[in-house]
């Protein structure tokens, strides 16, 4: 091989790359877990160490599926892992994709962090606590009561045990990974379209987080890919990014644009880079839409202008095997039936789904009955409601549900609009304690007011044995 040949390919390895651009380090495999039937975890400081007696299991996992199957208390996961050299000046964030119940996180000894929910996807920043070697413990419970999510029937007072019609699946429940990336980061987009006549306008919301402690100029490129992967469109432009948190708005139009529809789901790609004023990359995300009008029009569903029937069922994220702890193999299955049997509309019953199922049902063309069923007297949703709002809101959701009888006009796919009344209600979520549960005791008095009035469909909940 010629000199000058080998040593580019030398330098090409050794050289460092110049990007911040973020990495994903995959924690799902080589956890320990252990239940804590006596609640002395953390007394025992299990969270500096793991017991003697663990079993060996990978995320996602629950413990209810199996010689743990009626499990309800606490239960832990431990794990140890290591980052590579290029954490040492970067900025890592330790992502959950849902953890059932609630939960609460240490690293190396530390307590870095707690969640409660079971649907939701979160994150912690650990750059501090980081360590050549990390020991990594979790804590979760799966109990549910009168104020979680799912919960107690809020109107039955004898027996108190009935709840609402899902699982409690304890447990890591999904993905668990590590984010490497610099001190500028893409949180998420918000992707709209407008078709026009040879034309499409897409418009990009980007939210964009930066630790730095001063105002820096980059430059932002916007770059959508069309069905077959080719360049469709892109646009660059600079910005000034603030600390803390940044709103970027840019647009793209496509000529000829590929529609989605039941019979051709076309799916874009829009990929966003941020670079510093020496080109060097600080970020970047990837995320994918398509390019749909949908009306309701004499009492008939058209999409761009075709009329659609929809077939459909629903679908628990649940299955014998896994329980709510589903791979993508269990749900690619699901859907690939659904698909044979021409289904066109799937309901993802009562909670935010797996990220897998919102990508994999749009490229197979089929809508998704949107929002979450939940009673207005758990007064703390509402950050649940708008995290699951803008995580989920480029997909093709068809339609949004009342979030319980009192928030039947909340659209989770535009800011959570809302009432006044409804308003008034959501401002109780920054009660104090004692003040929230002083208002859930007034709530269920006027629900057992109801209960013995004149109003329809006042019964109480009954206890499911199963779906």
């Amino acid at each position: 091989m010629n000199w000058s040949i080998r040593r580019a390919l030398i330098l090409l390895f050794i050289l460092p790359v110049s990007s911040w651009a973020s990495s994903r380090i995959d924690l799902n495999h080589d956890w320990q877990f252990c239940t804590d039937l006596h609640d002395s975890g953390e007394a025992s400081e299990w969270q500096k160490r793991p017991p003697a007696d663990t079993e060996s299991v990978n995320v996602p996992h629950t413990w209810n599926i199996g010689k743990h199957g009626s499990y309800l208390g606490k239960a832990w996961y431990f794990r140890h892992f290591e980052v590579p050299g290029q954490a040492a000046d970067g900025h890592v964030t330790l992502h959950f994709g849902a953890t059932f119940y609630s939960s609460r996180v240490w690293l190396n000894g530390v307590e870095v962090g707690h969640h409660e929910g079971g649907y939701t996807a979160y994150s912690l920043d650990i750059t501090s606590h980081l360590q050549t070697t990390n020991y990594l413990a979790v804590e979760i419970d799966n109990r549910i009561t009168e104020e979680t999510i799912p919960g107690f029937a809020m109107r039955q007072t004898t027996p108190r045990d009935a709840w609402y019609d899902w699982w409690d699946y304890g447990g890591i429940v999904r993905d668990v990974w590590l984010a490497i990336g610099g001190p500028v980061a893409v949180e998420r987009q918000r992707i709209r379209t407008e078709i026009r006549p040879g034309s499409a306008v897409v418009q990009d919301q980007l939210s964009v987080a930066s630790s730095l402690k001063h105002d820096k100029k980059v430059s932002v490129r916007l770059t959508a890919y069309d069905p077959e992967n080719r360049i469709a469109a892109t646009q660059s432009r600079l910005f000034t990014i603030t600390p803390a948190n940044s709103k970027i708005d840019l647009s793209l139009q496509l000529n000829a644009p590929k529609l989605w529809g039941i019979d051709h789901p076309n799916v874009y790609r829009m990929t966003v880079e941020i670079r510093d004023e020496s080109d060097k990359v600080l970020d970047e995300q990837s995320d994918t839409f398509g390019l749909r009008k949908i009306e309701i029009r004499d009492r008939h569903l058209l999409v761009n202008g075709e009329q659609v029937r929809l077939t459909g069922l629903a679908r628990h994220e649940e299955s014998l095997w896994e329980g709510l702890a589903e791979t993508p193999g269990t749900m690619r299955f699901d859907y690939d039936d659904m698909k044979s049997l021409q289904v066109t509309l799937t309901r993802p019953v009562h909670y935010p789904q797996n990220p897998f199922i919102l990508d994999y049902a749009e490229h197979l063309a089929q809508f998704k009955e949107g929002g979450e069923e939940f009673d207005a007297s758990q007064l703390w949703f509402q950050e649940f409601l708008k995290d699951a709002a803008s995580r989920n809101y480029a997909h093709q959701w068809l339609s949004d549900r009342g979030f319980g009888k009192s928030l039947q006009s909340v659209d989770v796919l535009d800011t959570v609009a809302i009432t006044p009344e409804q308003t008034a209600m959501l401002a109780a979520l920054h009660l104090t304690p004692h003040e929230r549960r002083a208002r859930i005791a007034e709530l269920r008095a006027k629900a057992a007011v109801v209960a013995t009035g004149h109003s329809e469909g006042s019964g109480a909940p009954t206890k499911r044995s199963g779906w």
